[in-house]
């Protein structure tokens, strides 16, 4: 996103000329009082990635094998950090399947960074919410 252009600006990005079809058709519904694309307007959760916006305080609860991530904006995320493999099947979720571990970047013998992937996410889901949202007017 450009922070240079106020809200409600078109920000172009570099897009595929399929998914600029898609952006297309998404800002037009919005323009006429639809919900675009954005799948929480359906009551269809975030979901990862966008999940981790932090548009409320956020809590990091940190146990001996998993860490999880909590706030009131969305549902929390569970990442186990205990050194397990990949499940070879899994039921995707809106979560996904997150795998992590601490590392001392620095050296100094304290953890600095939770570095984690996650995987058998579930759609649909966007990435961020700007979007969608800065655009949408009142159908009348």
């Amino acid at each position: 996103m450009d922070q240079t252009k106020p809200l409600g600006i078109r920000q172009e990005a570099p897009l595929t000329p399929e998914y600029q079809k898609i952006y297309e058709a998404n800002l037009q519904d919005q323009k006429e009082g639809g919900q675009g694309i954005d799948p929480t307007g359906f009551c269809i959760p975030f979901g990862m990635p966008r999940m981790m916006t932090a548009v409320f305080s956020v809590d990091f609860v940190i146990m001996p094998h998993t860490t999880y991530f909590l706030s009131d904006y969305n549902m929390p995320r569970r990442i186990y950090t205990d050194g397990r493999d990949w499940p070879k099947e899994r039921e995707p979720n809106f979560t996904g399947y997150s795998i992590g571990k601490w590392v001392d970047i620095d050296g100094d013998g304290k953890y600095d960074v939770l570095e984690a992937e996650t995987r058998f996410i579930k759609g649909p889901r966007v990435f961020e919410a700007v979007a969608f949202r800065c655009t949408r007017t009142a159908r009348r």
